[in-house]
């Protein structure tokens, strides 16, 4: 892929090479009109600066507009902008559909008025006197390589380079699964579909428009569960989305927003030449491209539903989704056959989705009260794209659901056999490139944390704040009320830990124990730095189980807790001129920085630094890595032990700052007198 973003960026390059140099050579052999070019130059050069100034002053009020708002203020503009777009999304389609015709006009402005400069240019640089003081080939030279360098990227918008990232080996092929694609056409046919499509398997069962293409993806998993009409009525509801025009209103705005936005991140360079003129368009356009395709999902899907129930397939359909939800919550589980053990052989597993598919039926029958009861009671989020199961039933007037059906059809059987086949091997292979480091953090460091922890005596002292955390996280679903244990002993001694009671928190809230909502918010109390976390525990439980007073609780205190973290990210924001000092510790807490150091980090780190804002409790450590000794999952790992030691250490405010190279905070951390706490 990054060849070809190279080859792609190198092709754009050369037409602009082509374009500016054919230009100049045109306007420098055209010599009869000097006059007459010269009024041109000097207008296309101010029209161009006055197109950047304008489109940079614009941007930067547009921005700060939103990053001065408060949190009641964003949370009223997001709603707002919700009721619109639900109410008439067809309105605010033709709203976007003339901004983007707004923004086509003003970029082909920029485009002609760069080729009207290039050619008066070529036609004046004969005016240009060489007396010694300049070189005229220089300035042209420089001229010339500045506006290649803009028009290389302005052209991305019209050679885009993104593409449906789906790969060949994912492709089904009719002649292996003609039931399956019988299904398929006879569902298109059925909505008045009568054009090709290509069937891939992905992580989602969804229909896209690409082109002339339809692209429709499976969910391997989900397809196996079903029966031949259950996949019928899902394949119906895709195509309703054809149909209804949904997947070409979204195929429309993804070009659009690909080749303003996404294509823009394709080199670090790159985004300062197409900014200078595009930045307010770009801001503007991606606003309303997510805000409108987001808020409109919900409308595309009940009109899709309402086609299924117009074809008599809403008992199927229904049966498939709840299977779809079951495999959700499922995946949300803390899976340790999946996460863990499936880790312990050398090798990796063959069989990965025949796995897969047991071990969702043993939590089925485990669960099936518990899943059951969140598949009546999940109450909808206030922004979603998709109704809940609950609400799914109520809109079909389905009045039950039924996820134990099975497909008697021989055929229909033998091919979901043989799709479960693919899928072992695409996984196998998959796999088996990165399984060796995947099974050292997965099982390995997860085995060794627990051997040692059970290894311990009383000699070895209390467990840290980050040996609890870690223990009780390699427990994690192989020994819960051992880990509740853990944290519970280490509350008794330090009750006010926070980062311990999240833990517990997130232990509670897998086997959705009201617990968890107790703890979550005492977490709340004292630590604002893991509010969020919580919060977020506390809104998840109350959805799934059906809890309209927590969810009330949790809106009414949204704002506020919004605007309080908004503040905190202010307030721990270090500033180019803030005012530092060095970190003051005592000899205690630097002997346990040393200690951590010489444990966790040994070898992996080459120097730390702390400095607090002055006249504030809000600190700043800088690290050196060695990153030669570090992967990236291990820096991630270490980022994140380093982050528990120094709350462990009583600190709340503070930030991590990886210093590596000369930049203005690396110098302002690093230099600050008093600030070294650790160098190898």
């Amino acid at each position: 892929m990054k060849i070809r973003k190279i080859l792609h960026y190198s092709l754009r390059a050369l037409i602009a090479i082509m374009i500016v140099v054919s230009l100049f050579l045109l306007g420098f052999w055209l010599n009869n009109y000097h006059q007459v070019f010269l009024a041109i130059f000097f207008p296309s050069l101010g029209l161009i600066v006055l197109s950047i100034v304008i489109n940079l002053v614009l941007a930067i009020k547009y921005k700060k507009r939103y990053e001065k708002m408060n949190a009641k203020e964003m949370h009223a503009f997001v709603f707002d902008r919700k009721d619109t777009v639900e109410k008439n999304y067809h309105d605010e389609s033709k709203k976007m559909d003339k901004y983007i015709k707004l923004s086509y006009i003003y970029f082909s402005f920029c485009i002609i008025l760069l080729f009207i400069l290039v050619f008066s240019f070529g036609v004046v640089s004969r005016l240009i006197p060489n007396d010694g003081e300049e070189d005229p080939i220089m300035l042209a030279i420089i001229v010339l390589i500045l506006v290649t360098f803009i028009l290389t990227d302005l052209l991305a918008i019209i050679m885009p380079s993104k593409t449906i990232a789906l790969e060949k080996r994912s492709l089904l092929k009719a002649t292996d699964y003609p039931a399956l694609f019988n299904c398929v056409k006879r569902a298109a046919l059925k909505a008045g579909i009568n054009r090709s499509f290509h069937l891939y398997s992905s992580d989602v069962i969804s229909i896209i428009e690409e082109g002339k293409d339809i692209i429709i993806t499976v969910n391997i998993y989900e397809t196996a569960l079903l029966t031949y009409q259950e996949f019928y009525s899902i394949m119906l509801h895709e195509f309703a989305h054809f149909k209804n025009r949904d997947t070409n209103l979204s195929l429309k705005y993804r070009r659009f927003h690909d080749r303003w936005i996404s294509d823009n991140h394709d080199f670090q360079n790159e985004t300062r030449w197409r900014s200078v003129f595009l930045t307010f368009p770009m801001i503007v356009l991606h606003l309303h491209y997510e805000t409108l395709l987001t808020f409109a999902s919900m409308a595309f899907e009940v009109a899709a539903d309402e086609f299924v129930k117009k074809e008599q397939c809403e008992q199927d359909f229904i049966n498939a989704l709840a299977k779809g939800t079951l495999l959700t919550l499922f995946n949300a589980s803390c899976v340790t056959e999946l996460q863990y053990w499936i880790y312990e052989t050398k090798e990796p597993v063959k069989n990965y989705a025949e796995i897969y598919l047991k071990t969702f039926n043993k939590y089925l029958v485990r669960e099936q009260e518990k899943w059951n009861f969140i598949l009546r009671n999940m109450l909808p989020p206030r922004i979603s794209t998709h109704p809940t199961f609950k609400q799914r039933m109520e809109n079909l007037d389905c009045s039950y659901y039924n996820y134990e059906t099975k497909e008697t059809d021989e055929s229909f059987i033998s091919e979901q056999r043989k799709l479960i086949s693919y899928l072992n091997n695409q996984i196998y292979q998959n796999t088996i490139k990165t399984y060796e480091t995947e099974r050292k953090q997965k099982y390995l460091q997860r085995e060794k944390i627990i051997a040692d922890y059970r290894a311990r005596t009383e000699v070895s002292g209390p467990l840290t704040l980050n040996e609890v955390i870690d223990v009780t996280e390699a427990l994690l679903g192989i020994d819960d009320l051992e880990a509740i244990k853990i944290l519970e002993q280490y509350l008794e001694v330090k009750p006010d830990e926070a980062q311990v009671k999240l833990q517990l928190a997130v232990i509670y809230y897998y086997h959705f124990d009201a617990k968890c909502v107790d703890y979550a918010k005492e977490v709340i109390q004292l630590n604002p730095r893991f509010a969020e976390a919580a919060r977020d525990i506390i809104g998840h439980y109350a959805l799934n189980v059906g809890r309209q007073d927590l969810v009330d609780e949790y809106r009414a205190g949204m704002i506020e807790a919004a605007q309080t973290s908004i503040n905190l990210e202010k307030e721990l924001e270090l500033k180019r001129f803030d005012k530092l000092e060095g970190h003051g510790f005592k000899e205690e807490t630097m002997k346990q920085l040393w200690d951590f150091v010489s444990t966790k980090a040994d070898g992996k780190l080459r120097a730390i630094y702390g400095v607090k804002k002055v006249g504030k409790e809000i600190y700043y450590f800088g690290f050196v890595f060695n990153y030669r000794f570090l992967s990236t999952p291990e820096f991630a790992q270490l980022h994140s032990e380093i982050f528990t030691f120094i709350t462990s250490l009583g600190i709340k405010y503070f930030e991590l700052c990886v210093l590596f190279n000369n930049n203005w905070i690396t110098s302002k951390i690093k230099y600050t007198k008093g600030a070294l706490i650790y160098k190898k």
